[in-house]
């Protein structure tokens, strides 16, 4: 099984459509199974829209017809290849988009549920986090893949992430029960930054998909200063794939490296494949 993740950085972006086309063709001939993607993102100000069939609605706000996540669909549904897809919002980005988290699936899943890790925080603050867990079925039962975008450790005097985390981390296994669940995106904390988010996660029973894998190629997923990152004075790992149980993952890909000619975002993206079977034993 084929997971993706990338934040995509979604209309902040030069050359957009081009690189969602990219996208589109790599999703396909990658044969993915299952797409997270953060920072999908659409003009607030532009036109609303019915979505098809391969649209699983999981909020109120409407789906507007340069919603990221749309125009990818429309894409890999114009190469043969149609995926299931909701999306979620977070909150305004830039005074100008809805900013949110979306999944793509190849098959049909069961149920789609979106996440608010702290529902005091008002749409137009940015601090406002969510997920978007969909359950997945499989031959042996089904499992739960959720796309996040969290906050950083500490901004503006808040320790947000551990909170945000705990949330988060609650009300996923919850909702999954006693099925397995993969959880990916950008968590905005570094492995090598210690007693911080990533320390956070893993003391909560996430296994990074990295240490894990018998194949990695490319590890740091942003290598420059992006916004949040201002101050940045190293390459970081940021962008990360978890699994709520240890696995043998066969590799873990740094594609579409944010500092080389192949970048689409101002993150690279993490592939991982691993046999979906062992979710089950």
């Amino acid at each position: 099984m084929k997971i993706l993740t990338l934040n995509t950085h979604s209309w902040v972006e030069l050359h957009q459509i081009p690189k969602i086309k990219t996208l589109a063709k790599f999703i396909i001939d990658e044969d993915i199974d299952v797409v997270a993607l953060q920072e999908v993102n659409q003009h607030q100000e532009t036109l609303a829209i019915s979505a098809d069939e391969y649209y699983l609605s999981a909020t109120e706000r409407a789906v507007h017809h340069d919603n990221f996540g749309l125009l990818l669909a429309h894409f890999l549904k114009d190469l043969g290849r149609p995926y299931y897809w909701s999306w979620v919002d977070a909150h305004e980005a830039w005074n100008a988009y809805d900013e949110g988290v979306a999944v793509f699936s190849k098959v049909k899943p069961r149920q789609v549920a979106p996440i608010v890790m702290d529902d005091s925080y008002d749409y137009s603050q940015v601090w406002r986090r969510t997920a978007l867990a969909l359950e997945i079925p499989h031959a042996d039962g089904s499992f739960w893949v959720a796309s996040t975008h969290m906050n950083w450790w500490f901004i503006e005097d808040k320790y947000l992430f551990a909170s945000d985390f705990a949330s988060l981390d609650s009300q996923l296994r919850q909702l999954a029960g006693k099925a397995p669940v993969i959880l990916a995106g950008d968590f905005n904390n570094d492995p090598e930054t210690p007693e911080e988010g990533y320390a956070e996660v893993i003391s909560r029973q996430w296994h990074d998909t990295y240490p894990l894998a018998k194949a990695r190629e490319g590890e740091y997923t942003v290598h420059k200063k992006i916004a949040g990152w201002e101050t940045a004075t190293k390459a970081m790992r940021i962008d990360f794939i978890f699994t709520d149980q240890p696995l043998q993952v066969d590799y873990h890909r740094v594609v579409f490296a944010d500092n080389s000619p192949e970048a689409i975002s101002d993150h690279s993206g993490v592939l991982v494949d691993f046999d979906p079977q062992q979710l089950f034993n």
